[in-house]
């Protein structure tokens, strides 16, 4: 009777990690922060190139991710401009296989000019 009552309660608590997954739930990496009005990567571009380069948080949908490693991802934008993402010190990977997911980060952003690309070093990374 214990063993089945202990059993029970294994599988339950599989069933729900297993569904933690569902649409509104936030999965963290790095720095847990929360979301306090995020610009759009567009914005981020623009706030850039007028040198407002300040902590911020920025809300896209992701279009190529690392599949190796989920050490880096690009963001979509309207202007047609790279928007590369990398994480502070390297200090954490995100999951694999998530081009297309929404993501907001937290970090600071600035214009690589020998690359000619816009970049993002993320202290924290929600995928929704």
């Amino acid at each position: 009777m214990m063993r089945t009552w202990i059993l029970s309660l294994v599988a339950a608590a599989i069933m729900t990690a297993c569904s933690s997954n569902s649409e509104g739930v936030k999965i963290f990496y790095g720095e847990k922060f929360d979301v306090n009005a995020p610009v759009t990567t567009d914005q981020l571009i623009t706030a850039i190139d007028n040198n407002d380069t300040a902590k911020t948080q920025v809300s896209g949908i992701i279009e190529k991710s690392c599949s190796h490693r989920g050490c880096w991802m690009t963001l979509e934008n309207e202007a047609g401009k790279k928007l590369f993402v990398s994480y502070k010190d390297d200090a954490f990977t995100t999951a694999k296989k998530i081009d297309g997911k929404k993501v907001t980060l937290i970090g600071n952003g600035s214009h690589n000019t020998e690359k000619d690309q816009y970049e993002f070093v993320a202290d924290g990374v929600i995928l929704n």
